[in-house]
C-alpha cells in the first residue's frame, strides 16, 4: 500500500467514525484551520451541496487534525 492509499484510507476511517462522507470531512478540516478562512462548499447539484454544507458542523480532535 502506498503513502497516499494509507492516508486516504485513515481519512475514510475518521469520517465513517464521525458519521459523514469524506468530503464532508475535508470541509470541516479546512473550517478548522482558522478564523481568517471562508468556505464556500459548493457543486452542481444542489443536494450535494446541502450534503457537503453539513462539513462545518463535524468536530475534529487536535489529533485528528494532524
Amino acid at each position: 500500500m502506498s503513502k497516499n492509499e494509507a492516508i486516504v484510507n485513515e481519512l475514510k476511517t475518521t469520517a465513517q467514525r464521525k458519521e459523514a462522507i469524506l468530503g464532508q470531512l475535508c470541509i470541516a478540516w479546512v473550517g478548522h484551520l482558522g478564523q481568517h478562512i471562508i468556505l464556500f462548499p459548493g457543486s452542481s447539484h444542489k443536494a450535494r451541496t446541502l450534503e457537503n454544507s453539513e462539513g462545518g458542523n463535524i468536530d475534529l480532535t487536535a489529533k485528528e487534525l494532524k
